[in-house]
């Protein structure tokens, strides 16, 4: 692959990223814990691509958190924690 093409799937990628966290965050504030975990689920996707398993496996506690429907999980401060971890990413 050309460095082009490499350097537009990384673009791609950072696009998918940060909307994908924007999702994430906006459905935490609306304790939509469906939406949320669709959103982890996407960004953890993204991450392993980017071979970014230690931050996947923080993912994963998020999704798991958000699929039991776990309400007393503070999911705005760990994607807080989160943003702070990505932000050379996005």
């Amino acid at each position: 692959m050309d460095s082009k093409k490499i350097s537009h799937l990384l673009d791609s990628l950072k696009e998918n990223l940060e909307g994908y966290l924007v999702a994430a965050e906006k459905a935490a504030a609306e304790n939509d814990l469906d939406s949320l975990r669709l959103s982890i689920h996407s960004i953890k996707g993204v991450l392993l691509n980017l071979g970014q398993e230690e931050c996947a496996a923080y993912l994963l506690t998020i999704e798991k958190d958000a699929q039991g429907e776990k309400t007393n999980t503070n999911y705005t401060k760990m994607l807080a924690v989160l943003r702070t971890i990505l932000r050379p990413l996005l």
